[in-house]
Formats: C-alpha cells, structure tokens, sequence
C-alpha cells in the first residue's frame, strides 16, 4: 500500500518518549486495554458484566439504557476477529487519519461509532439487536477504499474492488442465513461510511438540501478547513493543461492565483485555488496517487500552501 498522502491537520494529541500518538492510536490503546480487563473479569468469574455492557435494541429502547450505546465497544474478548479489526484500524485508520486530517476523523468516526446502534434500532420492530466488541472495523475499509479506490492492496487488487467483495460476501452470508438485522446493519454501516468519507471529500451533493441554504465541509488535500460552497459538475472546467499547471504553480500571487484557460469566455469564470484542488482531489480519488503529474503535484502543494496562508490570516 503506498497512499501516503498528509493533511496539513495531521497533528498528535501528545507525544510518550518522543513518539507522536495520533487519534487511531489512541483508540487502538483503550481497546486493547478494554480486551485485558474484559479478559481479567472473565478469569476472576465475572462474565456477566458482559450482559450489562453490551448493546440490546430492546433495553435501550424499552428501559432507557443509554449507556449500552456506547459501552458495547469495550467487552473485548482476546480472539482472532478482534486481532483483525485492530489491524484494519492499524493499516487504514491510520491512513485515513493522515489524509483527512484530525478533526475530520474524529467526525468520521463518531459517525461509524454511531451507525451500528443506530441500525440496531431500526431493526428492533422485527428482531432484538445484541453487539458487543470493537466497532467501525468494516466502516474504516469501506472508508479508505472511498478515499483511495484505485491503491493496490493485495495480489493486484484495488480497494474499491476488495471493499466490494468484503462487504458483499458478509451480505450474501447473512441473506443465506435469513439474518435480515444483520443484513441492515452490514449493508447500512457500509453505506454510511461510503456517504461520509464523500462528505468529507467534498464531493456529496444533494440538491434538496440547497433550500436549507446548507453549506458543506470542503477538503484541502485531505484536510478539513471549514464550510464553503461547491461548483456543480456540470459547471466545471475542462482538464488543465500541463503549461497552465506548471504556470500556475510558479505565479508568486497569494490573493489572484487563478487560471484563465483559453476556452474560458469570461474572466468571471476562472478557476480558485479551492476548485484547483478539488479538481486534483478528485483525479487522486478516482486513480490514485501515481496518476498525478509532477505539475499537477507541485500545483496541489503551492495551492494548499496559499490556502492555508489565507486561512491563517483570516484568523489573525
């Protein structure tokens, strides 16, 4: 796996010997730490704690248990399934972190947290939802593979190829075994995490939301900088050409750096730095880092710089 594209909000929360500890470690800590003290509760003879900390549908609807809505997560029993979640966070929680940013993670992953119990309580007309374990495992690959569907993972495979299979056969099993809550929850966990990393991206538009007068979180090179609007892909323009990029990425201006493209009839409709690197964003989504240009790259960085510049002016 070689995505190592960095947000510029790729920042530690604290540091142990020197060492960086960033959100996804953070979580992998209190997880393993959750598995030892489950184990020692299990040995001392005290498993029915499980009974208390585990989510049930029926429980936080009918008696108002609200706490299982989050202490599900931490009755961790030392096995093999809670050895590869760790690993999904290990691998992709990571890089999603480092691409997105800090604080679009923690956003990102609020929302995976939340899906399951969510779903649970959809399901309670038909079925009692019971989870207990490490989450957002499945939510975290479906998200990397949304972010960067054209990396290789494995044996040549893409990720958008390997989430589609992973999430697919984990559907047909639970279709087979008529375990319909099971199939909600797979299918709709899977479905937010592709919705969110494409809000995150910037690229989730809905019409119908306009008349709320909403705007969206916009993504520079991963980082999540603030609300702004987003040009209709209809409305874009067309591909830059390698001169253009290269001039661009050479002009010294910080307030005008945009593009007139000689099929642009009005001056009006130049390009921003914003929409520049939405534009690469988008080309690094859909193929990958490697299919980047050499201008298209140092375009994407001195935009980014300007960006943040301006950003941290506006502050002042």
């Amino acid at each position: 796996m070689t995505f190592r594209q960095q947000s510029g909000d790729y920042a530690p929360w604290f540091h142990i010997r020197g060492l960086p500890v960033h959100s996804v470690e953070v979580l992998m800590g209190v997880y393993l730490l959750s598995m030892i003290a489950t184990t020692v509760a299990i040995a001392l003879g005290y498993g029915a704690a499980s009974e208390v900390l585990r989510y049930d549908s029926v429980a936080v609807f009918q008696r108002g248990e609200l706490w299982r809505l989050f202490t599900y997560a931490f009755w961790n029993q030392p096995n093999i399934p809670f050895l590869l979640e760790l690993t999904v966070y290990f691998f992709f929680g990571r890089e999603i972190e480092r691409f997105f940013g800090r604080t679009a993670f923690v956003y990102l992953y609020a929302i995976l947290f939340a899906a399951s119990p969510a779903l649970g309580l959809l399901c309670i007309a038909f079925q009692n939802v019971a989870l207990s374990g490490i989450p957002c495992g499945t939510g975290l690959f479906v998200a990397f593979a949304t972010m960067a569907p054209a990396v290789t993972l494995f044996l040549g495979i893409s990720a958008k190829w390997l989430a589609i299979t992973f999430v697919g056969i984990r559907l047909l099993s639970a279709t087979a075994s008529h375990d319909w809550t099971q199939v909600v929850i797979e299918g709709g966990g899977a479905c937010i995490a592709f919705l969110a990393t494409r809000y995150f991206q910037g690229r989730w538009v809905i019409d119908a939301l306009s008349v709320f007068k909403r705007n969206r979180f916009q993504v520079i090179q991963g980082g999540l900088k603030g609300k702004a609007t987003r040009t209709p892909r209809s409305e874009r323009q067309p591909e830059l050409s390698e001169t253009l990029l290269q001039k661009n990425a050479q002009s010294p201006a910080l307030g005008d750096s945009t593009l007139h493209h000689p099929s642009e009839p009005h001056p009006s409709e130049q390009e921003t730095d914003q929409e520049l690197v939405d534009r690469i964003l988008e080309k690094i989504s859909a193929s990958g880092m490697a299919s980047l240009s050499t201008a298209e790259r140092s375009l994407l960085e001195s935009a980014r710089e300007r960006l943040l510049m301006r950003d941290a002016s506006t502050r002042r």
